[in-house]
């Protein structure tokens, strides 16, 4: 996490694979609206990456929303390699009352 002060202001983690005892899943990077554009995302995850080769990792794994360019960037000039696409589905189904 980052603080500007006493305020929060990005953060990123990494999590475990359940499969693979080398690999690691990069989690959720954010920084507050106000702060974007100055690198911060960057940083975060250039600590993660350290992180991540202290403990032994052999790769990290992420996710991006293809619409969210600045991200894609960090990604991309982090090193990450870019796999197939995933395409999600969904079904709503209505609720149906027993009563």
């Amino acid at each position: 996490m980052v603080k500007d002060g006493p305020r929060y202001i990005a953060e990123s983690f990494l999590f475990k694979s359940a499969e693979l005892s080398d690999v690691l899943y990069q989690g959720l990077t954010a920084t507050r609206r106000e702060y974007r554009g100055r690198g911060i995302a960057f940083g975060v995850k250039l600590y993660t990456i350290a992180f991540a080769r202290q403990c032994g990792a052999r790769e990290i794994r992420t996710w991006n929303d293809t619409l969210n360019g600045p991200m894609l960037h960090v990604n991309t000039k982090l090193g990450f390699a870019r796999q197939p696409a995933w395409i999600t589905f969904e079904k709503r189904l209505p609720v149906i009352s027993g009563d």
